[in-house]
């Protein structure tokens, strides 16, 4: 017998002999070695995020010549030129040889290497906006060339530059043409020369001044203030600009008083000073569709439709259906609107800057051409969140490009935002994205998958928070049945217990959507299926009441009242008698459904319960039973003796003719009138009342037969009352009715829990005598 070495366990020398032995033992060798090289994966983007670069190079550098991921390559050269180790020969060439971070590797490292390729760097840096090697290079290039090389960002990188002594010299030995404004203004700042008179001949002289003035001059020289001027010297006559929420064309500019005039496009006119323009907003090119929109329709009219529909694209930068390009075409072409999409549609087809894709709604987008790579339309976008709506909507309607993707990458993770991990999800797939999600991103998610992904990476490890279940109420009930299924046995109790106290209070309502969607049949701990039923529709119609939210009326309507379902005949049928009237009763009262949804309904149920259709909506009430004795004993006592001797009083005074003058006649028939009024109260009352059934209380939640202990919290103060039925209040003795607009408020929460106005110190069963 021989000593397996990988798995420690004898195998005969026979069994290594066989084909299908060996062929197994090197699957599992494999899937072992995968698992192992996984695990160092993982360790080498830990390694990299902590900025352990040295962990990097030690861990990796056994593996690295057999490694095909890309990624994990790309964070092993990347660590070994922050800390300038030579690596690139010990990579797969061929994978890597046209990757920015190989070439810079070899770069650094190689005596001889080619200025031409230099270049390619250089180029490949400024592409991928990979600003955090850019300086370096730079002075690295000066250094291994003796030259300065010239590109279109030189002055930006000056700026960031200019303490480092080496860039005088650089500046002053880099002859550039005059109409490279930019950089020449840098240089006679910084060798503190006034660069008024050089703006004095530039093609805007007079713009370009008020912008130095404002953003440049007795001004410490960045970036950030440079980026500022720049912008501030592209505002032009009969340009425009987006102002204040509204487009306004720039008439002219008064150079004395550094004043533009503007005019909107109902041609109301104003006058601004250029530091607040300058400020605020920034040029709109003349053939954005805005202009025609509010200014130039009838021009826009001759535009060829092909340029039209692309300009309307690239001004709302989303795919269009139809309709939503029928509503902005509606403003060139009015009500020809529709019928020009149709009668140019073949048009649009062979347009090669639009893309059409005919699932349903059918839609007009930008088509993938190298101009409008997602990199580079996302490169333009200010903020994270416009990055993420863009995203969202385009990988919806199309295949990103791997190379596109790895720019996207690459531009997203250069941003400095604690809410980024939802794109780098979106595009990569990756779950280490969602596993280092924080829960204010997740709040603010919209991509149901990373929400998913977080959640599920974050429950296998923990229990589940009151915090999280806001951000599972992101979800759609699919995904939320899904975890459900994979939870823990403490995190099903969380989830169930949390559930329940959604029907109690009714909040987190898509809790309810999703327990009523997959679990409508079963009891939710004390909870049975004919009561979630009946709370669900109570809930429902209190939504509808307090004019919240269409969007779980909209379920319960497709849910429960959908007439071809059957859904709600389904589960009332399980009902007993007593219980399906109830149900039946809350039904009556909804106000959401239309007269066919409710006709159709009922149809269905008089179909088994046909005495429901004498069933008339009434308030179910409940009462304690010592109460409903005493108010049935008043009843008899009005109908049996009061009512019968005034009916006698009244016939004698009847007999005694003229009762114009008998006030004893009168009175006898107000004194009847007003009792058989308490009487019909009483009756009806009566017919509607249950005792309360103290047994099956437990004292955990705020219900008829309670004594509840409360913070009013306007007033600062504790009060107990004790919660009974319609019978029992007596305000004296703090009994109140659980109907009664406090108790409404309070209805089924449980101690510790609080809402705006009052919070539960106590709760404990009534004592009853």
């Amino acid at each position: 017998m021989e000593k397996n070495l990988l798995f420690g366990n004898d195998i005969s020398a026979q069994a290594l002999q066989s084909n299908a032995f060996r062929a197994d033992l090197q699957r599992i060798y494999n899937k072992k070695k995968n698992e192992v090289s996984q695990m160092s994966y993982n360790n080498i983007e830990k390694y990299y995020e902590e900025k352990k670069h040295d962990r990097v190079l030690k861990e990796f550098t056994p593996m690295a010549q057999e490694c095909t991921e890309q990624h994990i390559l790309r964070l092993f050269l990347r660590s070994a030129n922050i800390i300038g180790k030579k690596v690139y020969d010990i990579v797969n060439e061929e994978l890597m040889k046209s990757d920015l971070d190989y070439m810079y590797n070899r770069f650094i490292h190689e005596k001889e290497f080619p200025k031409a390729s230099g270049i390619k760097i250089l180029n490949m840096i400024l592409s991928n906006d990979r600003k955090d090697i850019l300086d370096e290079f730079i002075l690295m290039y000066m250094e291994k060339y003796e030259e300065s090389p010239v590109f279109e960002s030189l002055y930006e990188y000056v700026i960031n530059n200019k303490n480092k002594e080496i860039i005088m010299d650089y500046v002053n030995s880099v002859e550039v043409s005059k109409e490279n404004v930019y950089f020449n203004l840098v240089k006679l700042i910084l060798n503190g020369k006034d660069p008024v008179p050089f703006l004095e001949k530039s093609a805007s002289p007079e713009i370009s001044i008020a912008s130095y003035e404002h953003f440049l001059k007795d001004r410490e020289l960045t970036s950030e203030t440079f980026k500022k001027f720049e912008s501030g010297t592209k505002f032009k006559n009969e340009m425009f600009v987006l102002f204040e929420n509204d487009l306004y064309k720039i008439e002219k500019f008064e150079f004395e008083s550094r004043i533009f005039h503007l005019k909107d496009k109902l041609g109301r006119k104003k006058q601004v000073n250029y530091s607040v323009v300058a400020e605020k907003t920034n040029p709109i090119e003349k053939d954005d569709f805005r202009v025609y929109k509010f200014f130039k329709p009838e021009e826009a009219r001759d535009i060829e439709p092909c340029r039209l529909v692309t300009m309307i694209l690239k001004y709302k930068n989303s795919a269009l259906d139809k309709t939503q390009l029928k509503d902005e075409l509606v403003y060139i072409f009015g009500k020809d609107a529709s019928s020009y999409i149709t009668k140019n549609k073949k048009n649009l087809e062979q347009c090669e800057a639009i893309e059409i894709i005919y699932e349903k709604p059918e839609r007009f987008m930008l088509s993938l051409e190298e101009g409008n790579l997602i990199s580079n339309k996302i490169k333009r976008m200010k903020t994270i969140s416009q990055v993420k709506e863009y995203l969202l909507i385009a990988m919806k309607n199309r295949e990103i490009e791997e190379d596109d993707r790895e720019r996207i990458i690459s531009h997203i993770e250069m941003i400095k935002d604690k809410h980024k991990n939802e794109i780098l999800h979106l595009v990569t797939g990756d779950d280490k994205y969602a596993e280092a999600a924080e829960p204010e991103e997740l709040k603010n998610a919209t991509y149901m998958k990373f929400i998913f992904d977080a959640l599920m990476k974050k429950f296998a490890k923990e229990n589940i928070s009151e915090e999280d279940f806001e951000i599972i109420e992101r979800l759609d009930v699919s995904h939320i049945e899904k975890m459900y299924l994979s939870l823990s046995k403490e995190n099903i109790r969380i989830f169930t217990e949390f559930t329940q106290k959604a029907f109690r209070l009714a909040k987190n309502l898509k809790m309810i959507e999703w327990y009523l969607s997959y679990h409508v049949s079963e009891s939710l701990q004390e909870m049975d299926p004919d009561y979630i039923l009946l709370r669900s529709i109570m809930i429902s119609n209190d939504v509808y009441a307090m004019k919240k939210t269409d969007e779980y009326l909209n379920f319960i309507r497709k849910f429960l009242f959908d007439p071809k379902k059957e859904k709600f005949l389904e589960l009332v049928k399980t009902t007993n008698y007593d219980t399906g009237k109830r149900i039946f009763d809350e039904f009556m009262r909804t106000l959401y459904l239309n007269d066919y949804q409710k006709d159709e309904i009922r149809r269905q149920i008089y179909s088994f319960r046909p005495d429901y259709r004498d069933y008339k909506i009434s308030d179910f009430m409940l009462s304690s039973q010592k109460s409903i004795k005493r108010k049935q004993e008043e009843f008899a006592d009005i109908t049996e003796k009061t009512l019968p001797k005034l009916s006698k009083t009244i016939q004698e005074a009847a007999a005694l003719g003229d009762l114009s003058e008998n006030s004893e006649y009168k009175f006898a028939r107000e004194q009847y009138r007003l009792f058989s009024l308490r009487a019909e109260e009483l009756k009806s009352k009566l017919s509607k009342v249950e005792p309360i059934d103290f047994a099956s209380i437990k004292g955990d939640k705020v219900e008829a037969g309670t004594v509840v202990t409360i913070i009013i919290k306007s007033e600062n103060r504790e009060k107990t009352y004790n919660v009974l039925g319609i019978f029992d209040v007596d305000v004296d003795n703090d009994i109140i009715s659980y109907k009664s607009p406090l108790v409404q408020k309070i209805l089924g929460m449980k101690k510790n829990e609080e809402n705006e106005e009052y919070k539960i110190l106590d709760i404990k069963k009534f004592k009853e005598d």
